[in-house]
């Protein structure tokens, strides 16, 4: 489970990937998107050892982010926020980036709603309900690590 504040996180011991002779992996790059501040330094523990972590506090910072880049492996997005949604995120992202549609991993606390379940059927992207375990979201994004031969 994501830890609460005030509770420390523990690591998840994380093996550095096993590559065939002549293959090089690049440092993985993960956007991570929450508007809580104790989601994202849980996000930054768990994975800054292993990870380029960029984090951002919400919709509107995280497109401003990937306005000017566009080499995240995964983009860890939780769907409600304030002022954009991640849902308009995807979508806007969708729109002027198509190749980072698939980097998306959403997360929600509560996705209730009858356009966000209708999003949820339509999207193929993961979804994992809070809270979760943090090894569910390692193995999501360790499943997404580039390798270069």
């Amino acid at each position: 489970m994501l830890p609460y504040a005030g509770v420390a996180a523990s690591k998840p011991q994380l093996e550095p990937p096993r590559l065939r002779t002549g293959e090089h992996a690049r440092p993985m790059c993960v956007l991570f998107v929450d508007d809580e501040p104790v989601i994202r330094r849980g996000y930054e523990r768990a994975f800054g050892k292993t990870t380029e972590v960029v984090l951002a506090v919400d919709g509107v910072q995280a497109w401003i982010i990937l306005s000017g880049r566009h080499d995240f492996d995964v983009i860890v997005c939780d769907l409600l926020m304030p002022n954009v949604s991640g849902i308009a995120l995807y979508d806007r992202v969708r729109g002027a980036y198509p190749s980072l549609a698939d980097a998306f991993v959403f997360v929600t606390g509560g996705a209730t709603d009858v356009s966000t379940q209708e999003f949820l059927g339509a999207c193929a992207n993961a979804v994992l309900s809070k809270p979760f375990e943090m090894h569910e979201l390692v193995a999501l994004v360790e499943a997404r690590r580039p390798r270069r031969r």
